[in-house]
């Protein structure tokens, strides 16, 4: 199963991207697994984007459930966790980030 959150667009509080991510992360895990694509958004210039940091930090914390995690610019097939992921989960390879080296999406693969 692929899912797709959007927490940058508008813009979630922290508080309320952690509760989506959970909220996501339970569904994935209910469903024997599978990958989260998490759309943060870039940030504005120059700047890392906020709600990417918040997504590092859950993805920390939940470290247990993830298999891997893939930013945007990694998504690719050069990438082992990508050509592993893209094994299991076919359908991503039509996804429009595949090689695009989007800086403002991740990748998460959740474990069962």
């Amino acid at each position: 199963m692929v899912t797709r959150l959007d927490i940058g667009h508008p813009p979630m509080s922290s508080e309320d991207a952690m509760i989506s991510l959970d909220r996501s992360l339970r569904v994935l895990r209910s469903a024997g697994g599978g990958v989260l694509k998490v759309i943060h958004g870039r940030g504005r210039k120059n700047d890392v984007s906020v709600l990417k940091n918040v997504l590092m930090e859950w993805t920390y914390k939940r470290r247990g459930d993830i298999h891997a995690v893939i930013p945007g610019p990694e998504f690719s097939v050069t990438d082992t966790n990508t050509e592993a992921m893209l094994k299991q989960y076919p359908s991503l390879a039509v996804d429009a980030d595949l090689g695009n080296a989007n800086t403002g999406v991740t990748f998460i693969w959740i474990v069962a």
